[in-house]
């Protein structure tokens, strides 16, 4: 992209919604991405989340030699969706909160969540709207010095709803865990963009989906 051109191979600080600042060296730019490598590994970050991008005027000198590519891409401009599709199958550390990163395979990618089949949680739902960045693995890592066999990834048993917050729908009447445990309850009911929990007290709580990150049922 000619907005980042003059910072591309550049020692750069990211800052990030949820006042997060990164720095590393500014690989890549599209329409929806930027790619940085942030202490030797490769960050894909959408670009919805960078708030400001500047160059790290204390020290652009190169100093070690930068590690492969974990994807390749064949079109000039680079894409979350290219991303996405290449990312498919392989182990990932998803980051949407800046603190707590996440980790699975990625088996699904649909209009506004995808899926990650976590060696911990299992089938863990991420809203695209809060990913911040991710974290492509090479292809033949395994999580945790684990056997394959105990990672094997389930196939699905029917299709997946199109969007996050139908997916909530789809689960109605479920406890369900929210944020990796910030938010826990009984689904009551999902309406009009609201979701009505019943917590373990009993009391009921309402949430708009927008603002939930991840979904996984225990």
């Amino acid at each position: 992209m000619k907005d980042f051109q003059a910072l591309i191979s550049k020692k750069v600080f990211v800052d990030l919604s949820g006042k997060v600042r990164l720095s590393g060296k500014l690989v890549d730019a599209g329409s929806d991405i930027i790619v940085l490598l942030h202490q030797e590994r490769y960050l894909y970050i959408p670009r919805v989340h960078v708030h400001q991008i500047k160059a790290d005027l204390s020290d652009n000198e190169e100093t070690s030699t930068a590690p492969q590519l974990p994807m390749e891409y064949e079109n000039e401009n680079i894409s979350m969706k290219d991303i996405l599709d290449q990312a498919m199958g392989l182990f990932l550390e998803l980051n949407v909160s800046g603190h707590v990163p996440m980790h699975g395979y990625l088996t699904a990618v649909m209009e506004d969540y995808l899926v990650l089949h976590s060696p911990v949680y299992k089938q863990i739902h991420v809203s695209l709207h809060h990913m911040k960045w991710l974290i492509p693995y090479p292809v033949h890592h395994v999580p945790y010095s684990l056997d394959r066999m105990s990672l094997a990834v389930k196939p699905y048993n029917s299709p997946l709803p199109p969007t996050f917050e139908e997916q909530c729908k789809r689960i109605e009447g479920n406890l369900a865990v929210f944020d990796l445990g910030h938010t826990i309850g009984f689904i009551q009911q999902v309406s009009s963009g609201t979701i009505t929990f019943i917590d373990a007290n009993g009391n009921p709580m309402y949430w708009n989906v927008a603002h939930l990150k991840s979904l996984y049922l225990p």
